[in-house]
């Protein structure tokens, strides 16, 4: 019962956690909004349809990036799907994108895949987690590439994303994480010779292919703040570092309540460096949005194609 009540109280104090970070995010957001409001000058906001669906294709190409990397790390571990069940998983468990927590996807990766063997769910669940810190790590040497060309002062605290990246490569180290992966399946109850399985030059391979995630989705909000805003090529480097470093946050210290607002957070403060906080905060409102929205819409379109068509035959049998 106390170890119970020990439990409860730990889920509790990380909820809490959860909301004060939102709440807090929130308060800000609008507090900078009503303070620059004056200074936003909406008059400057022209509406671009065709570069607004243009940011639309960039973020699903993007997305069929990541899908790709994501099924090299599969059938590296045994793990052979059909394309579009790859693209569902993945898509799907996107989903958890709008709860607060980066956990979600992840875990979501692992109940959406399908097969009767136990080993499964588990491999999906450590496939979800090195694409995860992959993507950290390689949206923070974007970040790092683009604030050394750019030599922009900004007051960022690299040095605590750079520790843990640098702490998450010798995890990701191919022999220290079989080892952590056999521990792993101890505890789901699987075959304790299980383990997760790579090289040297899978996890290149799977870098480089997050690290061109990471640019195209960047270079995805650059043409979406392009399709209400004159912009130019010192915008762009601001949104590749803004987003690289946000990602980096997110992906890194995925495990944390709250790791959408932290990241939103994060890339509002680098944006208002170069523009007004009011501006800053309006532009990642509407990137989150328009993620939000670019996701649910595939989700339904995948989901007619392939899903409904087989509950439909159920329902006729």
């Amino acid at each position: 019962m106390k170890e119970h009540q020990v439990r409860w109280n730990r889920s509790t104090l990380w909820s809490l956690i959860g909301y004060f970070i939102v709440l807090s995010g929130l308060g800000l957001g609008f507090y900078f909004v009503i303070r620059d409001f004056q200074n936003l000058n909406l008059q400057r906001v022209e509406f671009n349809l065709f570069r607004l669906l243009l940011s639309l294709l960039i973020s699903l190409f993007s997305i069929f990036l990541a899908v790709l990397i994501w099924r090299a790390i599969l059938q590296k571990n045994g793990l052979n799907y059909q394309f579009n069940h790859d693209l569902r998983v993945y898509v799907y468990s996107m989903l958890g994108y709008m709860l607060p927590g980066g956990v979600w996807t992840i875990m979501a990766r692992g109940f959406l895949s399908k097969g009767e063997d136990r080993r499964k769910t588990p491999l999906m669940v450590m496939a979800g987690i090195v694409e995860t810190i992959l993507t950290g790590i390689a949206a923070l040497f974007l970040c790092i590439i683009f604030l050394s060309i750019q030599s922009w002062s900004f007051s960022l605290p690299l040095i605590v994303p750079l520790i843990v990246g640098i702490l998450f490569i010798y995890i990701l180290e191919p022999k220290n994480f079989t080892k952590l992966s056999a521990r792993f399946f101890k505890l789901s109850n699987n075959d304790a010779h299980t383990h997760f399985q790579y090289n040297f030059i899978n996890l290149l391979m799977w870098f480089l292919g997050e690290f061109l995630v990471v640019l195209i989705g960047s270079l995805a909000l650059f043409v979406l703040l392009s399709s209400f805003l004159r912009v130019n090529i010192q915008h762009f480097a601001l949104i590749v570092i803004g987003w690289s470093f946000a990602v980096a946050i997110s992906s890194l210290f995925f495990w944390l309540p709250g790791t959408p607002f932290i990241r939103d957070g994060t890339m509002v403060g680098i944006l208002s460096t170069k523009m007004t906080a009011g501006f800053a905060v309006i532009f990642v409102i509407v990137q989150r949005l328009w993620s939000i929205i670019t996701i649910l819409l595939f989700s339904v379109v995948l989901w007619f194609i392939y899903d409904f068509p087989t509950l439909l035959s159920k329902f006729k049998n």
